[in-house]
């Protein structure tokens, strides 16, 4: 039986987005509470496509690095971090968002990654 919850969720989720944040949250982690660093992962054929692509992504408020081919990346990668709540609502909307810049470049959205509690926990006791 669905619980009200359910009934409030964004349709909208990707579900592989709703699995890793539910998997983070069964594993402890305190991703509504708690601000870090999110990197999305955009894709592209060439060098060209993927300074468009940056371009697009710090220009909606992203911190970029153009990534060429090598060590086990096989075309050039943009990484678009910011630093944010982790939940459904910001991660859709980051989706979006990066999903649209990587497509206006001729390139593709490919999932996120964030820190877990315990390495946020050792880099400030650094």
């Amino acid at each position: 039986m669905p619980s009200l919850f359910d009934r409030f969720k964004r349709r909208d989720v990707n579900p592989g987005d709703r699995e890793l944040i539910r998997h983070m949250l069964r594993a402890g982690e305190k991703l509504g509470t708690r601000s870090r660093e999110t990197t999305h992962y955009l894709h592209f054929h060439d060098e060209r496509a993927a300074r468009r692509g940056a371009e697009g992504a710090k220009a909606a408020g992203y911190v970029v690095e153009v990534v060429p081919p090598g060590a086990g990346i096989i075309d050039w990668q943009v990484r678009a971090s910011h630093t944010i709540l982790v939940d459904e609502p910001t991660i859709t909307d980051a989706r979006a968002t990066l999903t649209t810049v990587a497509a206006n470049a001729q390139g593709r959205y490919d999932g996120w990654d964030t820190y877990a509690d315990a390495a946020l926990d050792k880099m400030a006791a650094q």
